[in-house]
């Protein structure tokens, strides 16, 4: 790999701990203004983790086919009672890999309003 390869091993965003003792059907909810090339290229991710080392996938950017160019704030929601539930040490990260030269720069993630939810 040459000095100025833009390939990377992936950066985190990483939120936590929650604690989410007490709660059961916890969902995590955020705003995301996401703007990421092809999946082949890129890889977006969401995961959760109830111990900071072993993470589970929420979510991820599968479409090999066409870049994710938001234009506008939206509102998501995804179920993470799997790793959650009752659990006094929950973290969220948002990932972001290049996995390839042809790869094209967009902005990434952008997030806002944060919220864990559960009964």
């Amino acid at each position: 790999m040459s000095s100025g390869s833009r390939i990377s091993s992936g950066a985190y965003l990483t939120a936590g701990p929650f604690d989410c003792r007490g709660y059961q059907e916890v969902k995590l909810q955020f705003a995301r203004w996401l703007n990421t090339d092809q999946a082949k290229y890129v890889s977006a991710t969401v995961e959760v983790s109830s111990d900071g080392t072993d993470w589970t996938a929420v979510w991820a950017y599968h479409n090999t086919e066409a870049e994710l160019a938001e234009n506008a704030w939206s509102t998501v929601t995804y179920d993470i009672s799997g790793a959650a539930d009752d659990q006094s040490g929950v973290y969220v990260r948002w990932g972001y890999e290049i996995k390839d030269e042809q790869a094209w720069a967009f902005s990434g993630w952008n997030i806002d309003d944060l919220v864990l939810t559960g009964r």
